[in-house]
């Protein structure tokens, strides 16, 4: 979601870190998107070679430039180490929308760090004065994938549907949730939070 030619932000939480990709963390984006496990309803399969996570790299880093979304690498503070990374896809100006996206290695799982990493992505999205800030922020997901589910519930999105035989996804039609929530909505539940 370039504006011209802003610098690309970063954003830091209490344990994360959320930078830019780089060049050199392909290989860590071969292991975690190696991993079957992990992009089990991720729309791309495992990938087994460092030019097929190169490649993704450079799809996620070309999105900013050509201002189309934005694609952050989530880094743990404590251990400098890349666990995985969260964005907004299909920028769509005219609407002021985005869908949120992210995915995290195996070994960060059920620690509250997609949760932690999405607070930060909303709160960029809907109260820090940018070209690209947004009105609605919307999610697709398997309704199979428990812990995604609940993480954007936890983020205040509200399912708003299921769409059936949405998408023909590794050999098979699939189901596909659709969350949402507005930029009023987030602001709300945040003054709520802050001051309970």
């Amino acid at each position: 979601m370039s504006a011209g030619n802003a610098s690309f932000p970063e954003l830091a939480t209490e344990r994360l870190l959320l930078r830019a990709l780089r060049q050199e963390d392909a290989a860590r984006l071969l292991e975690i998107y190696g991993d079957e496990e992990v992009v089990l309803f991720y729309d791309l399969p495992p990938l087994g070679a460092l030019a097929e996570a190169k490649a993704l790299l450079e799809t996620f880093c070309s999105r900013f430039e050509a201002g189309t979304g934005v694609r952050w690498g989530i880094v743990e503070r404590a251990s400098g180490r890349l666990i995985g990374d969260c964005g907004f896809n299909r920028w769509r100006r005219d609407n002021r929308s985005a869908d949120i996206g992210y995915l995290l290695a195996r070994e960060a799982w059920g620690r509250g760090l997609a949760t932690e990493a999405g607070r930060a992505l909303l709160t960029f999205a809907f109260e820090l004065e940018h070209p690209f800030r947004l009105n609605r922020i919307v999610a697709t997901v398997d309704p199979r994938n428990v812990a995604s589910r609940n993480v954007l519930t936890k983020l205040g999105l509200r399912c708003e549907g299921v769409q059936r035989d949405a998408v023909f996804f590794r050999g098979a039609f699939q189901d596909e949730a659709r969350y949402g929530i507005l930029r009023r909505e987030f602001v709300c539940a945040d003054a709520r939070t802050s001051s309970a």
